[in-house]
């Protein structure tokens, strides 16, 4: 196991890229998952169709990637600014302040006056898991006239939904790169529609973040109705090293994305992650024995957590403890910002954090 820095001492001034979403959460003990191949998950949440259900908690605050990854950044103590569109509407100005509140620069931020902001509301049932209703907005407007001019100032910039603009993506690699910035990328629902012709028009990136349903997209003969399926090839005797199926799949979904990208990360919730790094891996387990409130923003607390600590010259051992203990902490509490980390975690918490290398 590699020595757990802090982080590397790197100086580092934060970009986020993606959508700003007005997140309201519900919670209830009325909301009943039910198992039924009528669902594209095979599960749906549902209610007594005609009645008044009762809501047990409620909890409303900015959300989407590029906010929850910001407040993150700032709670390890650094300086981070939005890139997100909103309308000029309450719902937009209440996201601006909630932002400011927690230290989050809004300059970059672009308000368009004939659009409505975008708005999510998050059922929570109570095993933790949770839907999502989502009307995407103004943050589909996004695209590449809106990007700061020069990236110079900013050396870690962080990509999450561009609901699949690939000249946009294009434009920030060849920005991020052209700056010197830590270029890390997180896909959304558009880049995944998209498939593999969005990541090669990216160019390099230097990591690669998705969970094991986007992976298995994202690879070749992935499709987006067959996501709970494992993916088409030949089976790999990763879990010889591993010893778990799990990490087994993750480490094959990391190999097969690692052309893509310097560093690849795969996670699968409280089933840990991955990182592939060329004919290197490393495996960290998630706790179990946690009890989850709600999963909304756990993806972008590990990937935060994870691309600070790599930006500025941690390895990858502490990126995984990191982000391990930063979305360990946000699926403790309602809200997807309510529980990351206030600070950057100390040595001896790093290393509560088990890692294990492993060679492809």
């Amino acid at each position: 196991m590699g020595k757990r820095e802090g982080v590397g001492g790197k100086r580092v001034i934060g970009l986020t890229i993606g959508s700003a979403i007005w997140d309201q959460f519900f919670s209830s003990s009325a909301f009943r998952v039910i198992e039924s191949p009528d669902f594209s998950t095979g599960y749906g949440e549902c209610v007594a169709l005609g009645s008044k259900i009762p809501i047990e908690d409620f909890y409303a605050e900015s959300g989407g990637g590029a906010t929850n990854v910001a407040a993150s950044l700032v709670r390890f103590g650094i300086k981070a600014q939005v890139v997100a569109v909103v309308g000029d509407d309450s719902f937009g100005g209440m996201i601006s302040s909630d932002l400011k509140a927690r230290g989050v620069g809004v300059e970059t931020m672009v308000t368009m006056a004939q659009e409505r902001t975008g708005v999510s509301v998050i059922l929570n049932a109570q095993s933790g898991e949770r839907s999502i209703l989502t009307y995407r907005g103004a943050s589909e407007k996004l695209s590449r006239r809106f990007l700061p001019v020069d990236f110079s100032k900013f050396n870690l910039v962080y990509t999450s939904s561009l609901h699949g603009q690939l000249p946009t993506w294009e434009e920030i690699g060849i920005r991020a790169r052209r700056a010197g910035a830590f270029w890390a990328v997180n896909p959304g629902q558009g880049e995944l529609i998209v498939g593999g012709r969005w990541l090669e028009r990216c160019g390099v990136i230097d990591l690669l973040l998705v969970n094991k349903e986007e992976g298995q997209l994202l690879l070749p003969g992935g499709v987006l109705r067959r996501a709970r399926q494992p993916v088409a090839g030949t089976k790999s005797s990763h879990h010889q090293l591993l010893g778990d199926e799990a990490g087994e799949e993750l480490a094959r979904i990391g190999r097969g994305l690692s052309r893509f990208a310097e560093t690849v990360i795969v996670t699968d919730g409280e089933n840990g992650a991955v990182a592939i790094r060329q004919d290197e891996g490393w495996r960290v387990r998630g706790d179990k024995s946690i009890v989850k409130r709600s999963s909304t923003g756990a993806g972008d607390a590990f990937g935060a957590a994870s691309a600070f600590c790599l930006a500025t010259g941690g390895n990858i051992e502490t990126s995984l403890a990191a982000g391990v203990l930063n979305a360990q902490n946000v699926i403790k509490t309602l809200g997807a910002k309510t529980g990351i980390l206030t600070r950057w975690p100390k040595t001896r918490e790093l290393n509560s954090i088990v890692v294990t290398k492993f060679t492809l």
